[in-house]
Formats: C-alpha cells, sequence, structure tokens
C-alpha cells in the first residue's frame, strides 16, 4: 500500500543541514548496484531501489501499481468537481485532466505517489543499457559542474526563463542558481541546497529507458523551502552524452505524457 506516512517522510527528509541516511536498495537477481562510468562493453543490468520503488522483481509491477494509496487523496478541477486519486490509475488520469490536490500536504504527498507510478510505468520498457557517461558513487560536490539548471526551483517567470535558456544551452546548475551547494550524498540519494530551499535528489532507477543504448537516471528532485509549507516533487529522466558535457534532462515526466 502507498502509504501517506513514508510519502511525507521522503519529502521532509532533505528539511536539516545534515543528510539523512536512505535505506540501501535490497539486492535483486536482474539489476546491479554498479553504474559504469567511461564506455561499456558489456550490457550495464537495470537497477531499481527497491526500498522507494516497493518491488524485488520487474515482474512485480503491475501489482504494485495496482495497489491504492492509504487513504487517496481529494483534488479538484478548475470547476470545482472533486475527485479521489485512489491508486496509481486515478492519479495520473486525474491529473492529466487537470486535477489538482489543494493542500499543501496533500500536494507533497501526491507528487512523491505520482513519481513512483510513473516510474514503475517507465520500467515496464527499460532495457539494459551498453554505454554510460553519467556518474558513480560516491557523488562529491563536484556534481555541481554537471547537474543540469533544470534542477534549480524557479520562484518567478524571469527565473523560469533563465533555466529554460540555460537547459537548451546545456549549462550547470551553478550557472542559474549561483548559491547552489552540494550537502552531502548517501547511497543514491543526493542533497544540495540554495538561498532558501532544499532539495533532495533520489535516483530511483538506472536503465535504457529510451531506446539510445545510453544509460538513463529516472531521478526524483524533491524541493523544499526553508520557510513555508511548499513541498513537491518531480521527475526526470537524465542521461549524459560526453564525460564532458552536462547531464542532459531527456524529459520530464508528468501525468498525461
Amino acid at each position: 500500500m502507498f502509504t501517506l506516512a513514508a510519502a511525507t517522510l521522503l519529502l521532509t527528509a532533505g528539511a536539516g543541514c545534515t543528510p539523512p541516511r536512505s535505506e540501501s536498495p535490497a539486492p535483486h537477481s536482474d539489476t546491479s548496484e554498479g553504474a559504469l562510468s567511461a564506455p561499456a562493453r558489456a550490457a550495464i543490468p537495470v537497477w531499481w531501489s527497491t526500498s522507494e520503488l516497493g518491488i524485488t522483481r520487474l515482474s512485480d509491477i503491475p501489482t504494485e501499481m495496482t495497489k491504492p494509496f492509504e487513504g487517496g487523496i481529494t483534488v479538484s478541477n478548475q470547476a470545482k468537481e472533486k475527485a479521489l486519486a485512489a491508486d496509481c490509475a486515478t492519479a495520473r488520469e486525474l491529473q492529466a485532466q487537470g486535477y489538482t490536490a489543494q493542500y499543501p500536504r496533500d500536494i507533497a504527498v501526491l507528487s512523491v505517489w505520482t513519481a513512483k507510478c510513473m516510474a514503475l510505468n517507465a520500467l515496464l520498457t527499460v532495457k539494459p543499457a551498453l554505454l554510460s557517461f553519467l556518474p558513480q558513487r560516491p557523488y562529491g560536490p563536484n556534481l555541481m559542474e554537471i547537474l543540469p539548471a533544470a534542477l534549480a526551483p524557479a520562484f518567478s517567470s524571469s527565473q523560469l526563463l533563465a533555466i529554460e535558456r540555460a537547459t537548451l544551452g546545456g549549462q550547470p546548475i551553478r550557472m542559474v542558481e549561483v548559491t547552489v551547494k552540494f550537502e552531502g550524498a548517501v547511497d543514491e540519494e543526493i542533497h544540495i541546497s540554495g538561498e532558501g530551499w532544499q532539495e533532495t535528489l533520489m535516483l530511483l532507477a538506472r536503465g535504457d529507458f529510451d531506446g539510445d543504448s545510453k544509460l538513463d537516471w529516472l531521478l526524483r528532485a524533491d524541493l523544499s523551502m526553508q520557510r513555508g509549507t511548499h513541498r513537491s516533487a518531480r521527475l526526470f529522466l537524465m542521461s549524459r552524452s560526453s564525460p564532458d558535457s552536462v547531464i542532459a534532462i531527456r524529459r520530464e515526466l508528468k501525468p498525461g505524457n
């Protein structure tokens, strides 16, 4: 079952300056903890976080996706019509139709649940990769040179425009957020922060998701503000074309796309 407590914990874990230790994913037979850097000569096994996605085998995905959300989340549209996001199918369908959660806690929890559902759906067609230029553990401050600008929060239309331009130009996050810094990393959980905000980057899965033979990341970015109640989660498909390039956003996964 998708639980409210688990989803809330995931979004609040990055609230302190000292990053919390996340549960290390349990091993499973058709995955690997390692991600190769440089061009790989052999296929790179698909990997996913068992603790975040709740599966130990890819064949578990259909069952996991039908599990109900604990209590569900009430959502409404512009016409003030209400509905219940009760599981993966209803959450994705309703949000694609323009329904949204109304309260900060519900917005945060639903965004984490939805990210999990979309990650599970993406894993249905994943293949082992043949090449990888993505970094591998242990992650360190040098990530600030290659993390994409799209991971920076936008608090105004001008900031959003700057992020979009930097993303198109292949620039790193530090070019649009000068205060960004690396806070730490534990396992596949990376903590960064800037002035007034903190973000936990949770690697959910690795594999070839777009059929180009290169290793991709499915990464959930959990944003929280140091003041106020805003918390949200976004899910990105990311890859890297060469050892010298910034990690690129292939697309942001949203309900309906």
